[in-house]
């Protein structure tokens, strides 16, 4: 991670960091690299056995799962915005 956010930074490319995985015992190292680096998370994936599931199928789990409509529409949102910027 590290490594990635020094090489947009020197690009100067709009970035955001998107956690997968996510676990609150297991986030705690990135966040807190993230935080010194003045980054917050566009978004947690959290760690789920029926994503993992959905993705080993082929599926994309935001189609079968539409609790996470919204999470991906702001997600969205959020990318366009810092494009924009």
């Amino acid at each position: 991670l590290k490594s990635i956010v020094e090489l947009v930074e020197n690009i100067g490319t709009p970035f955001g960091v998107v956690i997968n995985r996510s676990t609150p015992r297991e986030d705690g190292l990135i966040e807190s690299y993230l935080q010194t680096k003045g980054i917050a998370p566009m978004v947690k994936i959290p760690l789920d056995r029926k994503i993992a599931e959905l993705c080993a199928d082929g599926k994309l789990f935001s189609e079968h799962m539409p609790e996470y409509r919204p999470v991906f529409l702001d997600l969205f949102d959020k990318i366009e915005a810092r494009v924009a910027k």
